[in-house]
């Protein structure tokens, strides 16, 4: 048996985990079977009726940029877009926020549920101890498929998610991912394993994913603000669950390695949706003052967007890719 804490860094375009053994202070990352630390936030609905997860060349109907669309309502696009610019934005504009998905008929909170929820199982299977009898381990699927004698981990899992300290309209947005890491947890409880996820077919898992989630956001809805603090930290605590401005991880990973003398910093994380930045107090290795966190709507995709639009492209997200792997290959060189 063993303790661990996931880490876990929900991109808009890629997400990656870290683990923490708090039984032997063991830190590691995953690494997800497309060989590397970094497993693309896409799902693809395949032919056959199933969901894959990761997979850049995938066939099928994609979906993808489903993190920020869930993060955002209109509320909350409109808020962020007034404070940068100082107008209201038309219907056109706030459609337009989700413009790198073709595909809408799957809602952006039960598709990260189901991403999410692939993620934490891949994580765990992999840390079961695996009793292979009579065969050789081969592949992924295989390994997951195989049977097993588990023990008992345990898991707590921390996410970064972008928002500003304090205010209002951000505070919404934490909450909203609460209730998706919550629904998560409760919906793994339908799957042994990985394998069964996956085979599941993903009307069923829409289904199954929007039920629970309509149970919890139905009753946090019904709730008074102190009420609803008071049933999701419940919750959270129950499960080990917890979220964290992005920026916390960076300044986490600083102080536990002591490399911050005491003073005042900032921590920025730009990323494909958003751009965060923190600005803090430390003192003795430890953080005095959590000053602020502020998150703001433009980062990459932004900037290789404006980039292709000017060379005559219409900002899609290939072009976007495109872009993006243009200014790594000069960087390269």
């Amino acid at each position: 048996m063993a303790n661990y804490h996931i880490g876990l860094d929900f991109g808009t375009s890629q997400t990656k985990v870290c683990l923490l053994n708090t039984d032997n202070d063991e830190r590691e990352f995953v690494e997800f079977d497309n060989a590397s630390f970094f497993l693309p936030t896409i799902i693809t609905r395949k032919k056959d009726g199933t969901f894959s997860y990761g997979k850049e060349d995938e066939n099928g109907t994609v979906y993808r940029y489903f993190k920020m669309a869930a993060a955002e309502d209109e509320d909350l696009i409109q808020a962020t877009n007034e404070d940068l610019k100082g107008k209201t934005l038309s219907q056109n504009e706030l459609d337009n926020f989700r413009r790198y998905n073709e595909d809408h008929d799957i809602k952006p909170e039960i598709l990260s549920i189901l991403y999410l929820s692939y993620v934490l199982l891949y994580v765990k299977d992999i840390k079961q101890e695996i009793s292979i009898k009579g065969k050789e381990k081969t592949g992924a699927l295989a390994r997951f498929s195989q049977k097993k004698t588990e023990i008992n981990n345990t898991f707590s899992i921390k996410m970064g998610i972008p928002t500003e300290w304090h205010n209002p309209h951000h505070i919404k947005r934490k909450i909203k991912f609460e209730t998706i890491l919550i629904v998560v947890n409760e919906f793994l409880e339908s799957f042994s394993n990985l394998a069964d996820f996956l085979k599941e077919n993903s009307e069923n898992l829409i289904c199954k994913a929007t039920e629970i989630n309509k149970k919890h956001s139905t009753t946090i809805e019904a709730l008074t603000k102190n009420e609803k603090e008071l049933y999701i930290h419940s919750l959270l605590h129950q499960h080990k669950l917890s979220v964290f401005p992005e920026t916390a991880a960076g300044i986490t990973f600083l102080l536990a390695n002591e490399r911050l003398p005491n003073g005042y910093f900032a921590a920025m994380d730009i990323g494909a949706g958003t751009s965060d930045i923190s600005i803090f107090k430390v003192n003795n290795h430890k953080i005095e003052k959590y000053l602020c966190s502020e998150s703001v709507e433009m980062a990459s995709n932004n900037i290789y967007a404006e980039y292709s639009s000017e060379n005559g492209g219409n900002g899609s997200f290939n072009e976007i890719k495109e872009t993006e792997n243009l200014f790594k290959n000069k960087n390269c060189n």
